[in-house]
């Protein structure tokens, strides 16, 4: 065993979670359309199903405009006559049933295709729409869909010039000015300006990967969401001073869970020159910024320990249950905010809002190992632990079934604690903290946790697929499990080995792995799902032959998706499990662990 490697490779024991502190008079929040149902979106508002709502836009007459990522659609959301209607796109579901295939189709509206239409912006008389996938901006007027810039279907790439010149690498947001100016939130190559003549130029703002846009008209100030933080953009340059993220200028005064300061920004509407709200795709959360402090608020989503089981249904006053995976966000008219939660297949409409109205976050932590304990480690890469909170996570739920009077009477009170091991090594690590943890007697039982992300490598941008089935890792992890294996059975220490599957592995219509997509070309993109069905199968044998009793998830993920109604299983943005992921990983895991008990030292 290599105490280095898992050392190096940053073995995290989660410590802290989020609560939410409730303030007065909150505006209320209603479901608009959407019946949380999986499906191509029309139909009455309270029937219509939606595939993954993404982008919102609201017209000067209120008009409601959402994009559906993986039905390939845009709708109106006509409140007057009381239906869905799609006003551009097309394409039938594929044979899984869960995703319309992406294509590129200029013409008539409603037999126009996109490829992952994002977010969506309402410019004079027409719809701009971010078509991320074939890396172009289109556009929607008088019942025709027409290319603004860029060349559709096109390989990524990174160019400025005219509109026919330029290239985009996943368009995702879009800003429009007054004066016919959009600018574009590229999550491949930064932030994007198309002038009103068509010209595209690149804007100064120090990143690669932009999401979200959203201009104030009062102070001409420009808001851009990126993987570092939030910029304000004023005159073409970020204003001095006026940065906010986890690495350098002013950040949030209030910290979030994982240590961020603002979580991950994506979707944003400016309530003013200052005060912002912002989707959280890292923990599913709505948020609030006061601009002027530097105060980052909690004001809804699962993130902060929501109850799971009415998570984006609850009706009223912003609450933790008012979202599942919230997305996109337009401004009304009204000033009332346009939801599009991706993963409740919903868009929901927040009452007017006034900037008082504000939820402080609240804080809470994972008990510490306690005495006379039966101590379970639940190890394993972000799987384990990302986006949730004790309330909500796997190893409580675990811990909770496993606690009746009959396991206290025979081993003591259950305690489940993760370990969040991550890092190039991370496959290996996990397992040599555990081979550690049963040699020195620390535990009394082990969960291993693992997956095929473990073994992908974030290095080769364009340059192949090479890093994608890294063979020194895999041989890594191989020889650290079966040590593992050896030492838990010396010790008579129960194992339990989690297979887990990554989104792609079950469902394109999950959240079609946009985080990966700017990392990697369109050919290791494609290779991704064998390679994973390849390491799957590897770790299934290697588990058999560490004699660790293997939890396979692939074939449980696989029948909620297909059930009649599934519910979402994947985070809005990435790899990690939402609450009903975690559900069903905690009871695979009891089912398994609960006999071995009885036969631990």
């Amino acid at each position: 065993m290599s105490v280095v490697r898992f050392v190096m490779a940053a073995a995290i024991a989660v410590c802290g979670t989020l609560g939410v502190a409730r303030a007065q008079s909150l505006p209320a929040v209603s479901t608009i359309a959407g019946s949380g149902a999986f499906g191509i979106p029309g139909g009455p508002l309270a029937e219509s199903p939606f595939m993954e709502p993404f982008g919102a836009a609201v017209g000067a007459d209120g008009t409601i405009y959402v994009s559906d990522f993986a039905a390939q659609r845009i709708v109106q959301i006509d409140l007057a006559s009381g239906v869905v209607r799609t006003v551009a796109g097309s394409g039938a579901v594929d044979a899984s049933g869960l995703h319309v295939e992406g294509g590129f189709l200029d013409g008539p509206a409603l037999s126009a295709r996109f490829n992952g239409p994002a977010g969506i912006a309402v410019v004079g008389s027409a719809l701009l729409i971010a078509d991320s996938k074939n890396h172009c901006i289109r556009r929607l007027k008088d019942g025709v869909v027409s290319t603004v810039a860029g060349l559709c279907g096109a390989p990524p790439g990174d160019v400025t010039g005219s509109a026919e010149a330029a290239r985009f690498y996943l368009p995702m947001g879009l800003a429009a000015t007054p004066d016919g100016t959009v600018y574009v939130a590229d999550s491949g190559i930064g932030l994007r300006a198309i002038s009103s003549t068509g010209s595209v130029t690149a804007v100064n703002v120090p990143t690669h990967s932009a999401y979200g846009a959203a201009y104030d008209v009062p102070s001409a100030t420009l808001f851009v969401t990126t993987a570092e933080g939030l910029y304000f953009v004023r005159d073409g340059a970020v204003v001095p001073g006026i940065k906010f993220g986890s690495a350098g200028g002013a950040i949030a005064s209030a910290p979030l869970s994982f240590g961020y300061a603002l979580g991950r920004p994506f979707g944003i509407v400016a309530l003013d020159g200052l005060d912002l709200l912002y989707t959280d795709i890292e923990t599913g959360a709505l948020r609030y910024l006061e601009g002027f402090t530097g105060s980052s608020r909690v004001l809804s989503g699962s993130g902060e320990g929501g109850d799971y089981r009415t998570t984006g249904r609850a009706t009223g006053p912003l609450s933790a249950d008012s979202f599942v995976a919230p997305i996109g966000l337009a401004l009304a008219p009204d000033r009332g905010v346009i939801v599009a939660d991706a993963l409740g297949r919903t868009v929901r409409r927040i009452e007017p809002w006034r900037a008082e109205e504000i939820v402080a976050p609240a804080s809470g932590a994972i008990p510490t190992w306690q005495p006379k304990r039966y101590r379970i480690a639940y190890i394993g890469n972000s799987t384990i632990w990302t986006g949730t909170t004790w309330f909500d996570s796997i190893e409580n739920r675990l811990q909770t079934q496993l606690d009746t009077p009959a396991f206290r009477a025979a081993h003591g009170v259950p305690e489940v604690q993760p370990f969040w091991i991550v890092g190039t090594n991370g496959f290996a690590a996990a397992a040599d903290y555990g081979e550690f943890l049963a040699e020195n007697q620390l535990v009394d039982a082990i969960v291993i946790q693992q997956s095929s992300l473990s073994l992908f490598d974030a290095a080769p941008k364009g340059g192949g697929c090479s890093g994608l089935d890294n063979h020194d890792l895999w041989n890594a992890g191989e020889a650290s499990i079966l040590g593992l294996g050896a030492a838990a059975a010396k010790e008579r220490i129960p194992v339990v080995g989690v297979a887990a599957p990554a989104a792609f592995d079950v469902s394109a219509g999950e959240q079609v792995s946009r985080a990966f997509l700017p990392t990697y070309t369109t050919a290791c993109y494609a290779a991704f799902p064998e390679q994973s069905r390849r390491f799957h199968a590897m770790l299934l044998g290697l588990l058999g032959r560490a004699h660790i009793a293997p939890v396979d998830l692939w074939p449980d993920f696989i029948r909620e998706e297909r059930s009649s109604n599934p519910r979402p299983l994947f985070g809005s943005f990435d790899a990690h499990f939402t609450a009903r992921g975690r559900e069903i990983t905690a009871d695979a895991v009891f089912r398994v662990l609960s006999p071995m008990t009885d036969r631990s030292r």
